[in-house]
């Protein structure tokens, strides 16, 4: 609810009348301060609407967030009380409904840049599918500038939308591409960015990931993709998004992918920056997917063992060394480090369909934490190479087969193999959008285990698949404190609420996204 009006006290101590402010009082007697201010504007707010009930106020800026849209939700926002004046739950309800006004004022802009481009004909036809997209080091997608073949028609066009918005010309030939694919090819996805169910963010890399489909294919990839942006969880954030799609297009188009991956493996390289920066060199690379989550989980592995008392490196320095070590040849940690052989182990999870196992079918397969991969590499990781099948564990996504998935109260620390299952049941962190891997989680009791050292014990904290998930050690420490709260209502679903009361649903996350009769879009 909003906060109470705080009334001021006459000097004989008795309470006045609100509308009697300023009624007897001197300007000099009585000077009310700015939050007593915000308060009474607060209060007149919710009487003019008939609000007068406990809470009434703070249900109806949900209700409104809830179903306006655009210039009506903008109106209503911008007629709110001072931010000062209100309660927690509505600051975040206004925070979401500035989210929806943004996404639609720029599923407008796109439409309009769209509208331009489809005014100059020469510029149109550039716009060809088919396109290999640049990506950025952290491997997210560029905008199609970087790949596309344009003239000098498409170039002054861009000109154009840079000068109208203060946009260098490269970044507005992207943004031209993507406008371009989103109002011809893609309206749907284009609709759901209008209505404020997707982010500018998504809605592009939604255009950028399925530049190299057909027509066809690339609604096909956007009916799998809106059909899990309805549904209710959350956390659907633009790297769950940038997952989501590239295992549909691995999946809609596998002949395709599998090309697509040949000539990306064609091109792969190791190359510095050749520009020394504080007596250090950055490097970059792009090298075969398997291959490199083997390196990264050894060199992670080694690092951890070669920790020792006194070392005074950070876990990045760490790893550095080993690399370091790796390719000069050294034993040791490097500098600081131990001096001796490195002892540890590493495994990475492969996640294949039995189906797709047995060349049924060409549906992806996972590299757990990491991302999807085609089903031709699903195959080879999971056995089927004798260079790689003993450095892989694969996992079968047939019925489960014998492990025990309850130990009550009876036990804290789960075995090895409920370990496993619960963290390839939830794939990355269960807090919603958090993509850290599983395995790079920690394993937590939802309901506190009476043999653990949590100050709140349930006696119903049994060490169980049912009451276990994997978060991150960030937001492991975020459930811990005051106002936050997680349940678990079925196993791997999780319900996180926060200090203003607000719930946020994370969903199971089905490593190989089958895919689903989708939720008929709200438009």
């Amino acid at each position: 609810m909003f906060e109470p009006t705080v009334v001021p006290e006459s000097e004989a101590g008795t309470v006045v009348p609100a509308n009697d402010l300023d009624v007897d009082l001197d300007a000099g007697e009585f000077e009310p301060t700015d939050a007593e201010v915000d308060e009474a504007f607060a209060e007149m707010w919710s009487l003019r609407r008939g609000l007068s009930g406990p809470g009434d106020s703070t249900v109806a800026v949900a209700d409104a967030v809830a179903v306006l849209g655009g210039v009506e939700l903008a109106g209503f926002l911008l007629g709110l009380p001072d931010r000062s004046a209100v309660d927690g739950w509505t600051v975040v309800e206004a925070m979401k409904g500035w989210e929806k006004v943004i996404r639609f004022a720029q599923g407008q802009q796109i439409a309009w840049v769209a509208e331009l481009a489809q005014r100059r004909p020469a510029v149109g036809s550039k716009w060809a599918r088919g396109g290999e997209r640049g990506r950025d080091l952290d491997g997210s997608v560029l905008t199609a500038a970087a790949a596309v073949e344009v003239g000098d028609e498409a170039r002054a066009c861009a000109s154009e939308v840079g000068l109208a918005l203060d946009l260098p010309r490269v970044t507005a030939q992207g943004l031209l591409v993507d406008a371009f694919a989103l109002a011809t090819e893609l309206p749907a996805t284009l609709r759901a960015l209008q209505n404020a169910d997707l982010s500018l963010r998504s809605a592009r890399v939604i255009a950028a990931e399925t530049s190299g489909l057909s027509l066809d294919q690339a609604q096909a990839v956007q009916g799998r993709v809106l059909g899990w942006l309805y549904d209710p969880s959350a956390g659907k954030t633009t790297a769950r998004v940038l997952a989501k799609v590239r295992r549909a297009v691995l999946a809609v188009d596998p002949a395709g992918a599998a090309g697509r991956e040949q000539r990306a493996v064609a091109g792969r390289f190791v190359r510095p920056f050749k520009a020394v920066e504080d007596g250090m060199v950055g490097w970059e690379a792009r090298l075969p997917a398997a291959e490199s989550v083997l390196v990264w989980e050894r060199i992670v592995g080694l690092a951890d063992a070669a920790k020792h008392q006194g070392d005074t490196r950070g876990v990045d320095a760490r790893r550095a060394d080993v690399l370091l070590d790796l390719l000069l040849g050294r034993s040791s940690g490097g500098s600081g480090g131990s001096g001796g052989e490195y002892r540890k182990m590493w495994r990475t999870d492969v996640v294949v369909a039995a189906s797709t196992l047995l060349g049924a079918d060409a549906e992806p397969g996972e590299l757990s934490g990491w991302g999807p991969i085609t089903a031709i590499t699903a195959r080879r990781l999971a056995g089927l190479d004798a260079k790689t099948a003993a450095l892989w564990r694969r996992m079968l996504t047939d019925p489960e087969s014998g492990i025990v998935k309850d130990y009550g109260t009876t036990r804290y620390r789960p075995p090895r193999t409920l370990a496993d299952f619960v963290r390839a049941r939830d794939g990355r962190c269960i807090a919603p959008g958090c993509r850290v891997p599983a395995s790079r989680a920690d394993l937590d009791h939802v309901r506190n285990s009476p043999l653990g050292p949590s100050p709140r014990p349930d006696p119903d904290g049994a060490t169980a698949d049912w009451n276990l998930g994997s978060p991150c050690p960030t937001d492991h420490r975020i459930k811990t404190k005051p106002g936050w709260k997680l349940t678990s209502p079925i196993p791997g679903q999780f319900i996180w609420t926060t200090p203003t009361g607000h719930t946020y649903l994370r969903d199971p996350e089905p490593p190989l996204d089958r895919p689903r009769t989708p939720t008929p879009p709200p438009f």
